[in-house]
Protein backbone atom coordinates (compact mmCIF):
# COMPACT_ATOMS: atom_id res chain seq x y z
CA UNK A 1 0.00 0.00 0.00
CA UNK A 2 0.87 3.33 -0.33
CA UNK A 3 0.70 4.68 2.78
CA UNK A 4 3.12 1.78 3.83
CA UNK A 5 5.46 2.49 1.17
CA UNK A 6 5.73 6.14 2.08
CA UNK A 7 6.33 5.72 5.96
CA UNK A 8 9.25 3.57 4.48
CA UNK A 9 10.71 5.78 2.86
CA UNK A 10 10.61 8.68 5.68
CA UNK A 11 11.86 5.98 8.29
CA UNK A 12 14.21 5.17 5.89
CA UNK A 13 15.80 8.51 5.00
CA UNK A 14 15.77 9.60 8.69
CA UNK A 15 18.46 6.74 9.08
CA UNK A 16 20.04 7.64 5.97
CA UNK A 17 20.58 11.16 7.48
CA UNK A 18 21.45 10.17 10.65
CA UNK A 19 24.55 8.96 9.42
CA UNK A 20 26.23 11.60 7.07
CA UNK A 21 27.01 13.41 10.79
CA UNK A 22 29.28 10.51 10.78
CA UNK A 23 30.88 10.44 6.93
CA UNK A 24 31.11 14.60 6.61
CA UNK A 25 32.48 16.80 9.10
CA UNK A 26 31.64 20.01 6.59
CA UNK A 27 27.97 21.26 7.81
CA UNK A 28 27.61 22.43 3.67
CA UNK A 29 28.27 19.40 2.09
CA UNK A 30 26.02 17.43 4.96
CA UNK A 31 23.05 19.82 4.34
CA UNK A 32 23.70 19.16 0.38
CA UNK A 33 23.68 15.56 1.05
CA UNK A 34 20.95 15.41 3.24
CA UNK A 35 18.49 17.51 0.30
CA UNK A 36 19.60 14.95 -2.17
CA UNK A 37 18.34 11.96 -0.38
CA UNK A 38 15.53 13.57 0.40
CA UNK A 39 14.65 14.64 -2.81
CA UNK A 40 15.59 11.07 -4.04
CA UNK A 41 12.81 9.98 -1.53
CA UNK A 42 10.43 12.65 -2.88
CA UNK A 43 10.76 11.26 -6.73
CA UNK A 44 10.60 8.00 -5.21
CA UNK A 45 7.16 8.36 -4.11
CA UNK A 46 6.33 10.33 -7.39
CA UNK A 47 7.35 6.87 -9.37
CA UNK A 48 5.12 5.33 -7.01
CA UNK A 49 1.98 7.75 -7.18
CA UNK A 50 2.47 7.14 -11.70
CA UNK A 51 1.11 3.66 -11.51
CA UNK A 52 -1.09 3.96 -8.30
CA UNK A 53 -5.16 4.49 -7.94
CA UNK A 54 -6.34 5.30 -4.87
CA UNK A 55 -9.02 3.09 -3.46
CA UNK A 56 -11.34 6.17 -2.73
CA UNK A 57 -11.40 9.67 -1.81
CA UNK A 58 -10.82 9.41 1.26
CA UNK A 59 -7.46 7.27 0.82
CA UNK A 60 -6.45 10.04 -1.30
CA UNK A 61 -7.10 12.95 0.93
CA UNK A 62 -5.53 10.59 4.31
CA UNK A 63 -2.46 10.59 2.05
CA UNK A 64 -1.92 14.26 0.96
CA UNK A 65 -3.12 16.00 3.94
CA UNK A 66 -0.96 13.09 6.83
CA UNK A 67 1.65 11.74 5.18
CA UNK A 68 2.82 13.81 1.89
CA UNK A 69 3.72 16.80 3.93
CA UNK A 70 5.96 15.11 5.82
CA UNK A 71 8.28 13.57 2.74
CA UNK A 72 8.04 17.02 1.05
CA UNK A 73 8.57 18.58 4.64
CA UNK A 74 12.56 16.93 4.86
CA UNK A 75 13.24 18.35 1.33
CA UNK A 76 11.88 21.86 2.24
CA UNK A 77 13.62 21.54 5.59
CA UNK A 78 17.65 20.89 4.15
CA UNK A 79 16.96 23.08 1.04
CA UNK A 80 15.85 26.00 3.84
CA UNK A 81 19.22 25.25 6.28
CA UNK A 82 21.18 25.20 3.28
CA UNK A 83 20.26 28.38 1.26
CA UNK A 84 20.72 30.01 5.74
CA UNK A 85 24.09 28.31 5.92
CA UNK A 86 25.71 29.26 2.64
CA UNK A 87 24.84 33.48 3.53
CA UNK A 88 25.62 32.96 7.30
CA UNK A 89 27.94 35.70 7.34
CA UNK A 90 31.24 35.64 8.84
CA UNK A 91 32.65 37.31 11.94
CA UNK A 92 31.74 37.63 15.34
CA UNK A 93 29.18 35.61 16.69
CA UNK A 94 27.32 38.50 17.82
CA UNK A 95 26.75 39.48 14.31
CA UNK A 96 25.84 35.71 13.13
CA UNK A 97 23.27 35.85 15.88
CA UNK A 98 21.74 39.27 14.58
CA UNK A 99 21.81 36.80 11.28
CA UNK A 100 19.64 34.35 12.71
CA UNK A 101 17.37 36.10 14.50
CA UNK A 102 17.19 37.86 11.05
CA UNK A 103 15.94 34.60 9.85
CA UNK A 104 13.52 33.90 12.39
CA UNK A 105 11.95 36.90 11.94
CA UNK A 106 11.37 36.09 8.15
CA UNK A 107 10.49 32.46 8.66
CA UNK A 108 7.69 33.42 11.15
CA UNK A 109 6.17 35.71 8.75
CA UNK A 110 6.04 32.70 6.11
CA UNK A 111 4.18 30.67 8.67
CA UNK A 112 2.06 33.81 9.98
CA UNK A 113 1.07 34.02 5.95
CA UNK A 114 -0.36 30.09 6.47
CA UNK A 115 -1.47 30.44 9.80
CA UNK A 116 -4.85 29.24 8.30
CA UNK A 117 -4.18 25.67 7.04
CA UNK A 118 -1.77 25.17 9.99
CA UNK A 119 -4.29 25.68 12.33
CA UNK A 120 -6.72 23.62 9.85
CA UNK A 121 -4.88 20.71 10.21
CA UNK A 122 -3.43 21.08 14.34
CA UNK A 123 -7.41 21.43 15.29
CA UNK A 124 -8.24 18.39 13.20
CA UNK A 125 -10.97 19.80 11.61
CA UNK A 126 -12.04 17.93 7.76
CA UNK A 127 -15.14 20.56 6.28
CA UNK A 128 -12.37 21.45 3.46
CA UNK A 129 -10.75 18.30 2.86
CA UNK A 130 -12.15 17.94 -0.21
CA UNK A 131 -10.85 21.26 -1.36
CA UNK A 132 -7.54 20.85 -0.03
CA UNK A 133 -6.76 17.31 -0.46
CA UNK A 134 -7.98 16.14 -3.36
CA UNK A 135 -6.04 16.63 -7.21
CA UNK A 136 -9.24 17.50 -8.70
CA UNK A 137 -9.81 20.50 -6.80
CA UNK A 138 -10.40 23.23 -8.58
CA UNK A 139 -8.15 25.07 -5.73
CA UNK A 140 -5.47 23.09 -6.85
CA UNK A 141 -4.70 25.10 -9.34
CA UNK A 142 -1.64 26.91 -9.51
CA UNK A 143 -1.03 30.01 -8.03
CA UNK A 144 0.72 32.79 -9.97
CA UNK A 145 4.17 32.32 -7.38
CA UNK A 146 7.76 31.65 -8.95
CA UNK A 147 8.45 28.71 -7.22
CA UNK A 148 4.89 27.00 -7.85
CA UNK A 149 5.37 27.27 -11.96
CA UNK A 150 6.63 23.73 -11.96
CA UNK A 151 4.54 22.35 -9.73
CA UNK A 152 3.03 18.76 -11.07
CA UNK A 153 -0.70 18.61 -9.18
CA UNK A 154 0.15 14.92 -10.44
CA UNK A 155 1.70 14.34 -7.42
CA UNK A 156 1.29 17.09 -4.38
CA UNK A 157 -2.18 19.15 -4.11
CA UNK A 158 -1.30 22.91 -3.44
CA UNK A 159 -2.44 22.70 0.06
CA UNK A 160 0.22 19.68 0.93
CA UNK A 161 2.36 21.68 -0.54
CA UNK A 162 1.96 24.12 1.58
CA UNK A 163 2.04 22.31 4.35
CA UNK A 164 4.95 20.13 3.93
CA UNK A 165 6.48 24.17 3.57
CA UNK A 166 4.83 24.89 7.26
CA UNK A 167 6.30 22.20 8.78
CA UNK A 168 9.55 22.43 7.14
CA UNK A 169 9.45 26.20 8.61
CA UNK A 170 8.69 25.23 12.10
CA UNK A 171 11.94 22.72 11.94
CA UNK A 172 13.75 25.06 10.80
CA UNK A 173 12.93 27.74 13.72
CA UNK A 174 13.12 25.04 15.97
CA UNK A 175 17.00 24.13 14.86
CA UNK A 176 17.88 27.96 14.54
CA UNK A 177 17.04 28.69 18.24
CA UNK A 178 19.50 25.90 18.86
CA UNK A 179 22.26 27.64 17.03
CA UNK A 180 21.57 30.76 18.93
CA UNK A 181 21.34 28.99 22.41
CA UNK A 182 24.92 27.79 21.45
CA UNK A 183 26.19 30.80 20.28
CA UNK A 184 25.16 32.04 23.92
CA UNK A 185 26.77 29.50 25.37
CA UNK A 186 24.18 27.67 26.73
CA UNK A 187 24.30 24.82 24.38
CA UNK A 188 20.48 24.35 23.91
CA UNK A 189 19.49 23.19 27.43
CA UNK A 190 20.43 25.50 30.81
CA UNK A 191 23.15 24.21 33.14
CA UNK A 192 19.76 24.25 36.12
CA UNK A 193 18.12 22.04 34.01
CA UNK A 194 21.17 19.94 33.30
CA UNK A 195 22.33 19.86 36.91
CA UNK A 196 22.53 16.92 38.68
CA UNK A 197 21.30 14.57 35.53
CA UNK A 198 24.64 12.30 34.28
CA UNK A 199 23.21 9.46 32.27
CA UNK A 200 25.45 6.53 34.17
CA UNK A 201 23.93 3.54 32.26
CA UNK A 202 25.30 2.29 29.17
CA UNK A 203 25.10 4.36 26.14
CA UNK A 204 23.15 1.92 24.08
CA UNK A 205 20.13 1.68 26.70
CA UNK A 206 20.01 5.34 26.01
CA UNK A 207 19.34 5.13 22.54
CA UNK A 208 17.01 2.48 23.11
CA UNK A 209 14.50 5.02 24.79
CA UNK A 210 15.31 7.77 22.41
CA UNK A 211 14.53 5.26 19.31
CA UNK A 212 11.05 4.26 21.63
CA UNK A 213 10.40 7.77 22.08
CA UNK A 214 10.51 8.59 18.07
CA UNK A 215 8.54 5.58 17.31
CA UNK A 216 6.10 6.57 20.21
CA UNK A 217 5.61 9.79 17.72
CA UNK A 218 5.59 11.73 21.38
CA UNK A 219 7.56 15.55 19.87
CA UNK A 220 6.56 17.83 17.77
CA UNK A 221 3.27 15.56 17.01
CA UNK A 222 5.47 12.40 15.82
CA UNK A 223 7.37 14.99 13.91
CA UNK A 224 10.76 15.39 15.24
CA UNK A 225 13.36 13.47 13.65
CA UNK A 226 15.94 10.73 15.18
CA UNK A 227 18.98 13.93 15.44
CA UNK A 228 16.80 16.10 17.19
CA UNK A 229 15.76 13.46 19.75
CA UNK A 230 19.27 12.42 20.10
CA UNK A 231 20.36 15.54 20.37
CA UNK A 232 18.54 16.55 22.58
CA UNK A 233 19.00 14.12 25.08
CA UNK A 234 22.74 14.19 24.41
CA UNK A 235 22.91 17.50 25.70
CA UNK A 236 20.67 16.60 28.41
CA UNK A 237 22.29 13.94 30.03
CA UNK A 238 26.19 15.19 28.95
CA UNK A 239 26.48 11.80 26.40
CA UNK A 240 27.96 13.11 23.08
CA UNK A 241 25.65 10.68 20.41
CA UNK A 242 26.94 10.34 16.87
CA UNK A 243 26.48 6.62 16.35
CA UNK A 244 22.85 5.88 17.31
CA UNK A 245 21.92 4.84 13.82
CA UNK A 246 24.74 1.80 13.35
CA UNK A 247 23.69 1.12 17.30
CA UNK A 248 20.56 0.69 16.56
CA UNK A 249 20.89 -1.73 14.03
CA UNK A 250 22.54 -3.63 16.59
CA UNK A 251 19.71 -3.69 18.81
CA UNK A 252 17.62 -4.09 16.04
CA UNK A 253 19.71 -7.32 15.15
CA UNK A 254 19.30 -9.01 18.81
CA UNK A 255 18.53 -12.57 18.95
CA UNK A 256 15.78 -12.20 22.37
CA UNK A 257 14.14 -8.97 22.86
CA UNK A 258 15.47 -6.34 20.78
CA UNK A 259 14.09 -4.16 23.65
CA UNK A 260 15.78 -5.28 26.47
CA UNK A 261 16.47 -2.23 28.00
CA UNK A 262 12.59 -0.90 28.20
CA UNK A 263 11.50 -4.57 29.11
CA UNK A 264 13.86 -3.44 32.25
CA UNK A 265 12.89 -0.50 32.63
CA UNK A 266 8.67 -2.02 32.48
CA UNK A 267 9.71 -4.91 35.04
CA UNK A 268 11.10 -2.34 37.81
CA UNK A 269 8.50 0.06 37.71
CA UNK A 270 5.64 -2.52 37.69
CA UNK A 271 7.74 -4.30 40.65
CA UNK A 272 8.08 -0.56 42.21
CA UNK A 273 4.29 0.21 42.16
CA UNK A 274 3.50 -3.38 43.81
CA UNK A 275 5.93 -2.30 46.70
CA UNK A 276 4.26 1.26 47.11
CA UNK A 277 7.93 3.16 46.72
CA UNK A 278 6.70 5.42 43.75
CA UNK A 279 5.66 7.90 46.56
CA UNK A 280 8.93 10.67 46.52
Amino acid sequence: MLREYAKDLISNLEQEISMLTLEDSNRLQQLEKAFHLAEKAVLSIRSYLDTYKFQSEEEEISFFKLINPLLLKEAFYYAELFAIESKKPLGSSKRVKSYYCKVIRRTNKLLQDHKDLFYYVKLEKTNLDRFYFLRSSENNLKQPAGELLYMDTKYVTLQSYNLGKIYAWIQVIEQIQEEILILDGQQGISTSVKQGLTWTAPKVQLIELIYALKASGVFNNGNADIKQIANALGCLFDKKLTDYYRTFQEIRGRKKSRTVFLDIMQERLVKWMEEGEGLN
